[in-house]
């Protein structure tokens, strides 16, 4: 006998402890099914078919006219031990007994309606006065079947699983007033009944591995704390970028993924032809001196092209036609735009704080002004939109999509030095240094929504659909993301414990993509040595790389930065080894987007949140209503399996609904719903609801 055989006997033992002939059946049926291979998930699809089954094959017609369906044998020894539970319960529940009512108050570990027990943990009845022990035994039941041993102490009964109980599943205790007794005689004045739900079982940590490096590539040099951004063509503009003369060599093609400086020099730069400016300022020399000079460059295509002087700000258009930039005149700055080649050059606004950052929305230019955030459209008009003032020297961070932005209320940072004297002005830094009150904000409406006190390194999507951020939790730094909401009055934010992949011990700076599918950090790792991490779905790490100063992701898979080199810093491009981040992905895996947003509809429906369930991104016509088709008084849900189709586009879930009464509810019946949930990947890369299929509650049966 093979030691599961073993096992399963002195199961079926516990469950069988009186009655031989039902041990022998049961021993029978499974000697004639050899053991099959269990599969993933098997365990709830079991107990899910024993639930449909035990309505027509447990009518009460005794247990010679029960029969065993095939569906039932399913699965080997595992599918018998719960046919054979459901056939004991059934026969031990509807034995006979009269009731003497007596003074007798039980009183149970486990609240009734109780939810998040330990699957471990043993439940206890203390009796207040000395029991007949073997009747109180025989009267004991959970459901669903669950092999357990008894034991006592005093008047106090303790029940004790066999195994631990499944995580994130409803169980019934009862004890039958019919049966158990006083040693005086007397009986329970009504059963004892406690329902319960336990909490998740914790999944196993994946095994680390060692993350590629990425890929790397230096574009060019500028100041350190030079402002950075992308153009979505993938081009990188700097504010105090150090191009060189024509007479610079030109640029290798090859990239290292070496975290150590390269050894390249900078791309030869190229000035933009003379256009008089709207506002009266003049174009950029007609080329780049040999001195170095910090200017705003572009750096794309291996080469640089000088757009305009020196500036402390800059911001790319929506469309990636334009580029504007803020140049610092004594204590104001003057917002000024241009085309991506640097012509066409003129001066928009002189209004703005000489430490403002700048922002473009589809209804023009952002900026700070006098503690207040403006707005200037291409043809110099200034609006005030209605929002709250902002600390001078805050940093407003544009979410482009939708005309919403990101306040960041911080004291300005350090200003870059130039390495040449009598270069001109340095504007001061846009990276972030301490944060006090980041609020997200509506440019249409004006309306506001709060993220957490104290939240740091605040970070975007460019789509406007995603917000991240570093709070400093008891144990240490803690990274979250969360979804924005459609509507931000009287919404609230849904985080999301970002893992970085261990051996991290501060953030300095959060990058999110696009889409807000994949995060980028600037770490320092617990050996002390600053890194670039790049995260797709929870704990899997891209890539890491060279330490990198104000990321931006210039692509769904690329981040680039400014990487310490000397008296400069070198403008750097890193991207992900390989498709997939140098690694084989698993086609069957979930996406990272559809299991967050899975997670988001589970938290809102136990307990179910009208407001919570109406953010949560739907698709289709018409689109799922997920607050009218959640069931009312749902405390409890988790998902059964989900499973991909469509290389990843959408994701099929199946989630279980609990409602498990409370004491108040003079009830001990869980009654239970299955849910088919339809995920899509929509356009933009994130994942919304397409479809949702709820049964109608009904009582959870044994099996």
């Amino acid at each position: 006998m093979s030691p599961e055989d073993f096992a399963t006997d002195l199961e079926l033992a516990a469950i069988f402890p009186d009655e031989p002939e039902m041990l022998e059946l049961a021993q029978l049926v499974q000697a004639a099914r050899p053991q099959a291979p269990v599969r993933p998930h098997f365990q709830g699809q079991l107990r899910a078919r024993l639930m449909e089954a035990a309505p027509q094959a447990l009518r009460p017609r005794g247990i010679l006219g029960l029969r065993l369906r095939p569906a039932w044998l399913m699965g080997g020894a595992l599918a018998t031990l719960g046919a054979a539970a459901a056939i004991t319960v059934f026969s031990v529940l509807h034995s006979g007994g009269d009731t003497v009512v007596q003074n007798l108050h039980p009183v149970a570990s486990i609240p009734a309606g109780a939810v998040n027990v330990s699957p471990d943990q043993a439940i206890t009845i203390a009796f207040n006065q000395p029991m007949d022990q073997a009747s109180v035994v025989r009267a004991v039941h959970i459901t669903p079947a669950t092999a357990y041993t008894t034991s006592w102490t005093g008047n106090t009964l303790t029940i004790s699983p066999t195994h631990h109980l499944a995580g994130s599943a409803a169980y019934v205790v009862s004890v039958d007033n019919r049966t158990a007794q006083a040693t005086s005689g007397a009986r329970l004045a009504a059963p004892v009944v406690i329902p319960f739900g336990t909490k998740p079982t914790p999944t196993p940590a994946p095994t680390p591995t060692a993350a590629p490096a990425l890929s790397e590539a230096v574009l060019g040099q500028a100041l350190a704390g030079s402002a950075l951004v992308a153009a979505p063509n993938g081009d990188v503009v700097v504010g105090s970028g150090l191009a060189v003369s024509t007479a610079a060599a030109t640029p290798s093609a090859t990239s290292t993924a070496s975290p150590s400086p390269s050894a390249t020099a900078p791309p030869a730069a190229t000035a933009p032809s003379a256009s008089p400016g709207a506002g009266g300022s003049p174009s950029p020399a007609g080329s780049a001196s040999p001195a170095a000079q910090p200017q705003l460059v572009r750096l794309g295509g291996g080469s640089a092209t000088i757009l305009g002087p020196q500036s402390a700000a800059v911001a790319i258009s929506p469309a990636g036609h334009s580029v504007a930039s803020l140049t610092p005149d004594g204590d104001h700055a003057d917002v000024v735009v241009a085309n991506l080649d640097g012509s066409n050059r003129r001066v928009l606004a002189r209004s703005a704080d000489a430490t403002s950052p700048l922002a473009w929305t589809r209804a023009g230019i952002m900026f700070v002004g006098s503690g207040r955030v403006r707005l200037v459209d291409l043809g110099g008009v200034l609006h005030t939109p209605p929002l709250p003032a902002v600390t001078p020297g805050g940093a407003p961070l544009l979410v482009r999509d939708g005309n919403r932005m990101v306040l960041l209320s911080e004291p300005a940072a350090a200003a870059p030095t130039s390495p040449t004297p009598g270069a001109g002005p340095s504007p001061a830094a846009t990276t972030a240094t301490a944060l006090v009150a980041p609020t997200i904000a509506d440019l249409g409406d004006g309306s506001t929504l709060n993220l957490p006190a104290g939240a740091a390194a605040v970070a975007a999507s460019s789509d406007g659909s995603t917000v991240a951020w570093v709070t400093q939790g008891p144990t240490g730094f803690v990274v979250q993301r969360a979804t924005i909401p459609a509507a931000l009055t009287g919404a609230t934010l849904r985080p999301v414990t970002v893992d970085l992949g261990g051996g991290v011990r501060d953030v300095k700076a959060l990058a999110l993509s696009p889409t807000g599918a994949t995060l980028a950090a600037a770490v320092i790792q617990s050996d002390g040595t600053s890194r670039l991490r790049i995260v797709g779905t929870p704990g899997h790490v891209l890539g890491t790389g060279r330490a990198l100063d104000g990321p931006v992701f210039v692509s769904p898979d690329a981040v680039a930065g400014l990487a310490a080199n000397g008296g400069a810093s070198d403008v750097v491009v890193e991207t992900v080894s390989g498709a997939g981040g140098g690694a084989a992905a698993d086609p069957n895996a979930v996406p990272a987007g559809a299991s967050t947003l899975l997670d988001n509809l589970i938290a809102a429906q136990s307990p179910a949140g009208s407001s919570a369930l109406a953010a949560l991104p739907t698709i289709g016509t018409p689109a799922p209503d997920v607050a009218a088709l959640t069931p009312h008084g749902i405390t409890q849900a988790y998902a059964v399996s989900a499973t991909t189709g469509d290389g990843g586009a959408s994701v099929v879930a199946l989630v279980r609904l609990l409602h498990i009464p409370d004491a108040s509810e003079n009830s001990g019946t869980v009654t239970v719903a299955d849910e088919t949930v339809t995920l899509r990947r929509t356009t933009g890369g994130d994942y919304a609801i397409a479809g949702l299929a709820v049964t109608p509650l009904a009582p959870q049966l044994n099996g």
